[in-house]
This record gives C-alpha cells, sequence and structure tokens, in this order.
C-alpha cells in the first residue's frame, strides 16, 4: 500500500459510482470496479476518497485512490466493509468523491510502503463475526478488524501450520532417582481409526512436530472426539508422569487477571495488541475461529466477565448446588473447597460456613449433622445462586470499605462509587472466621481487628490511595488519634497507620452488608426440651471428697 502525502486541486468535486452490483461479506477487504462522471484528457490524474457522511453506506469504508480516468473513465478503488454482516451495493450507486489533482502543485510523493498482512480473506472467512449483540459501533468494529488483519500472521492459515515456539525456556522432563522408564505394550486400534492416525503422524512429521526414533521405550496412543468433531491424537504417558519429578511454577494471582478487565475500548484494543505482540514474538499461533471479540459477556476462570463486572457462572456451580449432605469430615472440606473458591461473591461467607468449619476442626471425635449444619449448608448453596455482581475496581474513583464484627467472625466489604449511576458498588467481600484466642477479645479489639483485616485483604487495590473506613463502633473513630495505646490495640494502630485510611462513624442500621456479615444469626428449630436438675451443695461436697484429685490436692471448702 501507499501513503500519499497532500496534494492541492483547482476543479470541481466529481461523483464516483460502482459499475455493477456487489455482495460485501463480512470484513471484505478488495478492490472493486467504478466509474467517474465527466469527461477528462487522458494525462489528467485525479484522486477518490469517502468525503461525505452521505455516502458509503455506514460501515464501509473507501481507500484513497489516485488514476488516471483514460477514455473509458473506469478504475479499481478498494473497498472494506467492517460490518459483521453482508453488505449489497448497486450498479451507478454513489461510493465516494473525486478531485482533479493541480497542474500546479508537485508530483505526489510516495512516503512509506508496507505490506498487507490480509491473507486473501482467510481471516474474513474463518473468524467468527463481532458480536451484532455487542455495543460496538462502526467504526470501532473497524478497528478490530483492521488489528486483526495487521496481525494476520499469528493466525493459523489455510496450510495449518502451525507455531514454532521461539523463547529461551527449554522444557526437560526429570525422572525420580533410580527410576525405570516404563515399556509398555502398544494398544489395539480400531480399523476405522487406523487411516486417521496415519494421516495426522504424517501431517505431524511434515509440520516437523515430531520426528522418527529407534527408542525402546514407548508409550501408547488413544484418539479422542474433539467437541467440534475432528479426533485429537493423544500419546498415553501416565506411566511416564508417575515417575517424573514433581515441578511447580508460579502462576498469576487469580483476582489480579480479573483485576485487569478495563472500561473503555481504546484500553482494550491497546491491551489485545500488547497480547498480540507477545504472540508473534515468541512464534506462536492462534486458531482464529476460536477467538471471539467485542462479546458482551465472556467466561473465564469460572466467572462470566462483562461490563458490569463479574458475577458467578451458574452453570460452574452447579455441581455445588446439586452436591449432596455431606456424610463425613471429607465430604464437608470438598464441598467448603469448591464454594470457598467463590467466596469474594458470598457476604458474610465464614459466618455462614461457621458450622460446616466446625465439623472440621481435629477436636471435634464425631461427626454430627445438625439443624445447624444442614441450615448453613442450605444457606450457602442459595448464596451461591443470588451471588451479586462485583464491579471491576476504577483507579480514578477513592474506595470505601464498610467493616463490622461478632465474636464469630469478621467481616469487611469494599466499594467504589459508580460515576454513571451515582451510587456505591461493591468489589469485594471479606470475611474469616476467628480462632478460639481472637474470640476472647474484647468488643474495641474485634472492632479494630475487622478494620485491619480489611485492609490487609483489600491492600492491592488501597494501598497508596485514598479509602474511607465505616465502622458501627464509634469509638474507633478516634483510635488513630490516642498516644496512650498498648497491647492489640496499639499494634492495630501501627498498621492502620500504613494506610491512607480515615476511620467514620456510620450506625449499623445505616451500614447493612457488613453488620449482617458478622452478626447474622442462625435461628435453631427446638424439637424437645429437656429439663435438667441442679446438684444441691452437700451432693457437691460428698462428690468432692470422693475424688482422688481433691483429697491429694487440695482441701473441700467448708
Amino acid at each position: 500500500m501507499l501513503q500519499i502525502d497532500t496534494f492541492t486541486d483547482d476543479f470541481c468535486i466529481y461523483t464516483v459510482r460502482l459499475e455493477n452490483d456487489i455482495t460485501l461479506p463480512p470484513r471484505y477487504d478488495n478492490f472493486v470496479i467504478a466509474l467517474i462522471e465527466g469527461s477528462f484528457p487522458l494525462d489528467i490524474e485525479v484522486i477518490a476518497e469517502d468525503s461525505s457522511s452521505n455516502f458509503p453506506p455506514d460501515g464501509i469504508f473507501v481507500g484513497k485512490t489516485l488514476f488516471l480516468p483514460g477514455k473509458d473513465r473506469r478504475f479499481p478503488i478498494r473497498i472494506f466493509n467492517a460490518n459483521c454482516s453482508r453488505v449489497r451495493l448497486y450498479e451507478n450507486q454513489h461510493i465516494a468523491n473525486a478531485q482533479v489533482v493541480s497542474h500546479t502543485c508537485k508530483r505526489s510523493v510516495v512516503s512509506s510502503v508496507y505490506e498487507s498482512n490480509l491473507e486473501n480473506d482467510q481471516i474474513a472467512k474463518n473468524s467468527k463475526e463481532i458480536s451484532e449483540a455487542s455495543d460496538l459501533n462502526a467504526q470501532q468494529k473497524s478497528v478490530i478488524c483492521r488489528l486483526v488483519n495487521h496481525f494476520s500472521d499469528i493466525f493459523l492459515g489455510s496450510d495449518n501450520k502451525p507455531g514454532r515456539y521461539t523463547g529461551n525456556i527449554r522444557h526437560t522432563i526429570d525422572l525420580i532417582d533410580d527410576a525405570e522408564v516404563p515399556k509398555q505394550r502398544l494398544h489395539r486400534v480400531l480399523l476405522q481409526q487406523r487411516e486417521e492416525i496415519a494421516r495426522q503422524i504424517q501431517e505431524m512429521l511434515k509440520q516437523r512436530i515430531i520426528e522418527p526414533s529407534s527408542s525402546p521405550f514407548c508409550a501408547p496412543i488413544v484418539l479422542v472426539k474433539k467437541k467440534d468433531g475432528p479426533w485429537r491424537f493423544v500419546v498415553d504417558y501416565r506411566r511416564l508422569n508417575a515417575i517424573t519429578k514433581f515441578e511447580t511454577y508460579n502462576i498469576p494471582n487469580i483476582q489480579e487477571i480479573l483485576d485487569i478487565a478495563c472500561d473503555n475500548f481504546d484500553q482494550h484494543i491497546r491491551d489485545v495488541r500488547e497480547l498480540f505482540s507477545r504472540i508473534r514474538s515468541f512464534g506462536m499461533k492462534l486458531r482464529i475461529d476460536k477467538c471471539v471479540f467485542a462479546a458482551k459477556e465472556v467466561e473465564y476462570l469460572g466467572v462470566l466477565m462483562s461490563k458490569n463486572g463479574s458475577r458467578i457462572n451458574p452453570r460452574r456451580i452447579e455441581s455445588i448446588t446439586k452436591y449432596p449432605i455431606p456424610k463425613k469430615v471429607t465430604d464437608v472440606k470438598s464441598f467448603l473447597g469448591a464454594a470457598s473458591y467463590f467466596r469474594r461473591y458470598i457476604p458474610n461467607f465464614a459466618k455462614l460456613a461457621n458450622p460446616l468449619t466446625g465439623l472440621t476442626r481435629k477436636e471435634n471425635k464425631r461427626f454430627v449433622w445438625r439443624i445447624e449444619q444442614q441450615k448453613a449448608f442450605d444457606e450457602l448453596k442459595q448464596k451461591l445462586v443470588s451471588a451479586p455482581v462485583l464491579a471491576a475496581p476504577r483507579i480514578d474513583q477513592p474506595y470505601e470499605i464498610h467493616t463490622d464484627a461478632s465474636t464469630k467472625a469478621v467481616a469487611g466489604t469494599l466499594l467504589q462509587m459508580n460515576p454513571k449511576t451515582d451510587s456505591l458498588h461493591p468489589i469485594a467481600f471479606a470475611s474469616p472466621c476467628l480462632n478460639k484466642h481472637e474470640r476472647n477479645y474484647s468488643i474495641i479489639e474485634l472492632e479494630a481487628l475487622a478494620i485491619v483485616y480489611s485492609l490487609t485483604q483489600f491492600r492491592p487495590y488501597v494501598f497508596g490511595t485514598k479509602v474511607t473506613v465505616l465502622t458501627d463502633y464509634s469509638p474507633l473513630c478516634s483510635l488513630l488519634h490516642r498516644t496512650d495505646l498498648n497491647g492489640r490495640l496499639a499494634k492495630y494502630q501501627i498498621a492502620i497507620m500504613g494506610y491512607d485510611a480515615e476511620i467514620k462513624y456510620r450506625p449499623g442500621k445505616l451500614n447493612p452488608v457488613s453488620d449482617a456479615l458478622s452478626r447474622h444469626h442462625i435461628n435453631l428449630q427446638v424439637n424437645s426440651v429437656t429439663e435438667t436438675r441442679l446438684p444441691t451443695i452437700d451432693e457437691i461436697r460428698k462428690a468432692q471428697k470422693k475424688s482422688d484429685y481433691r483429697e491429694k490436692n487440695s482441701k473441700t471448702a467448708r
């Protein structure tokens, strides 16, 4: 393509029309034959461009074209359909304007030349259409299409040639010391699968994915059906994995990945461009038919991401909501482990789960499933179904943390003002159970612990920025200004001073979320009442006299 410098003109504007009817497929980019109205000398240069909002239709773009009209006034002009659907253009339809280049101006200068990455409409034919239900306008859809076309080399082409990793990391398989490499017999293969296996082996040899080997060690192969129909070639390496040294790899924090979600189109394009650049730098390739662009909502790591924030994917919690009543401690641990993955979406998770976590403690010798456990079990499943939508954090808006505490748990809610709705929107919930030592703390210590825990839990969001902490315990408002504190309160004061936090009082009735997190009581159903008679003083003294411990260590009080 040529990038042409500016020019001047001395003549009128001419109309450019299509010579024939044409149907433009989605994201179609090619040349068509056009006609210019009027007559021109043979040596006159004309430039055509879409300079009016009335034509071409929305989503249709015409490239600037410099040409010599000649006698027949026909010339090729580039046209691009940025829409997600076909567009029909008709004979003699007005698609552009043209101007004669002035005889007095200098010749147009070519300032740069670059090669188009469009792969013979390969991407236009194989890519999933940009979602019709998205909020993108024609111009934004065009930007995405041009970005995909610019990085067309990172997508799998018609030759199905995969990418080859060009990074510095080299994978090695380290075996356990003195382990013997397994020798396995080959599995019998179905007759109807032999041809497919031979074809895939030849294809992988051709693409240098595999190479011939004379090793005495081997592993059987199996074919597994993919979701879209073709067979997947799989090698059964289970015996080899059993004698391989266990390796660990650091992975990004899941919540940090979810927080990357941006709320504007320009930032999204920058993120996608950076991703495409990384893939290109490592020599990898994507399958365009598995890529989805401009979707209103997308599933990622078990949650649904949208412009409103993230929420639990109902399909991902179906197995949890249908979980049978636990019969043993391992069943309870399994349920709590699955539900805990979504705990940031559930207000008061620790408080709700407290009757269940109590069953998993070592001091509990017997597994007894009572009404309170059943109620907690049912309520947790219901909370998973009705979990709220959590907003993505915005660095340009201040944060609020609402805290509360009880003798069983402390709780915190991170919120942020949404400027569009002028209302607070939750970003995350945090609610840990108290251990047996913390349950003996005084009220002011518990309330201070709730603030410290919330600030620590939400540190990736609030550290280094202004945050307002709202509590329903008014004595805490002066905590940062006291100079006579000692013990735990002094320690909590130092921890809070590490943040730019302002503590404010708000009654519990005006702070319903956090108040419910720590003060939600479970109403137990009474099935029977047993009257218990207390022993008399004489009976107690007789029992003490019979006790070996009392005889050896003390005398009975008279």
